[in-house]
Parts: structure tokens; C-alpha cells; sequence
């Protein structure tokens, strides 16, 4: 989705098939909530409730961003690794 993306996507039927009235409201590219869809709505929300935002250092976290960009997958595999120890601070 667009990052600038705004406003509202409403649907009836996915690939999944036949579903309620399913409002899905979109600001700044996000999915900010979902309204109607029934039980379909419910894995809307549990999408919502999980959503995770990366640290990348140097942008929202402290740290040199340029050292990030040189190998963003070494950085990727220290957090995988704190998740796994359950040490991560977004876990605790």
C-alpha cells in the first residue's frame, strides 16, 4: 500500500470468499481499523493487535543508520536472536 494511502476500502467477497460488509479504514498507509466483516473481522483485529514496527537504528532507535544500511541483515539477526532468548524489550 501507498505510504500516503488514505481512506476507506469496503468489500463483500474475498479470494476466501462471501463475507458481512467489511470496512477497512486507511490512514498514512496503515490500517488504522476495520469495521463490520464478522467473523472475518476478527482476524482484521488479531493482525492489528500483532503489528510490529522494526527497530532500525539511526531512524527510530539509537544507533548509526549508516552502519545499519551497510548489513540491515546482521541487525535483523540480533533481534531474531533476543526474540528467541525472550529478551526482547517488545516481549518483556
Amino acid at each position: 500500500m501507498a505510504p500516503d494511502a488514505n481512506g476507506v476500502v469496503a468489500a463483500t467477497t474475498s479470494t476466501s470468499g462471501v463475507f458481512p460488509n467489511l470496512k477497512v479504514h486507511v490512514r498514512n498507509g496503515m490500517v488504522t481499523h476495520v469495521e463490520g466483516g464478522g467473523k472475518y473481522k476478527e482476524v482484521w483485529d488479531g493482525l492489528l493487535r500483532e503489528r510490529w514496527i522494526p527497530d532500525v537504528p539511526g531512524i527510530n532507535v539509537s544507533g548509526d543508520y549508516k552502519e545499519y544500511a551497510r548489513n540491515p541483515l546482521s541487525h535483523v539477526l540480533q533481534t531474531a536472536d533476543l526474540v528467541e532468548k525472550g529478551t526482547y524489550r517488545y516481549l518483556q
